[in-house]
Formats: C-alpha cells, structure tokens, sequence
C-alpha cells in the first residue's frame, strides 16, 4: 500500500493525507469513529447541513476574495497598498 501512495498523484496524495489526519484529530477528540458513533439518522442529517453550509459561506469568501467584490476586504487592500507605498 506505501508503494501505491507513493506513486499516486500529489495532489490526491495530499487529499488522502488530510482525511487521514482528520480522522485521526476526530477519533482522539470524540473517542471513535464513524463505524462506532450512533447517532440518530437524523442527526447525521443536521451535521451534513451544517457542514454543507459552512462550506457555501467558505466559498462565498474566497468568490468575494477573488473577484474584490468585499467592501472589508477592499478596505483592508487599499490600506495595505497605502503602507508599502509609505513604507
């Protein structure tokens, strides 16, 4: 298996590197894992909304980010354009 990840594409390498380690943070915080947590169908269902909503305001971030579309993040450019000019 070491030989195959090796030889795996960087970047689903560094993707599979990141589950791992999540899971791994998960398991020391909430002492199991998904196999051994039984929660409510529901409740699964709650978490999924919530996990899927954090990531559409994580994406409306970095749309606004990248299209300068952010009065915050427009006002915090300009100032850091104004102190390398002064600097």
């Amino acid at each position: 298996m070491k030989d195959k990840f090796k030889e795996m594409d960087p970047i689903l390498s560094d993707v599979l590197v990141k589950i791992i380690n999540r899971y791994e943070e998960g398991r020391k915080k909430y002492g199991g894992s998904m196999e051994t947590n039984h929660k409510p169908l529901v409740t699964w269902i709650l978490d999924a909304q919530e996990e899927a909503i954090d990531f559409v305001v994580y994406l409306e971030k970095v749309k606004k980010l990248l299209t300068g579309d952010s009065n915050y993040d427009k006002l915090y450019l300009q100032k850091s354009k104004q102190h390398r000019n002064v600097s």
